[in-house]
């Protein structure tokens, strides 16, 4: 792979970690008046189908 490539794989990698996080929308809460699951609890609850592969 030619050089250049390599270091424009390396920025498009590694700049957006510079940038500041994102906020968080609302937009589920407010479209389901539930509150979001977190991923423990949705890796737990659905563990069962994750062993199958």
């Amino acid at each position: 792979m030619a050089n250049g490539m390599i270091l424009v794989m390396i920025l498009l990698h590694f700049l957006p970690r510079f940038q500041p996080e994102p906020l968080i929308s609302d937009f589920y809460s407010r479209l389901t008046g539930k509150k979001p699951t977190d991923l423990r609890s949705f890796m737990l609850r659905e563990s069962a189908k994750f062993e199958q592969f």
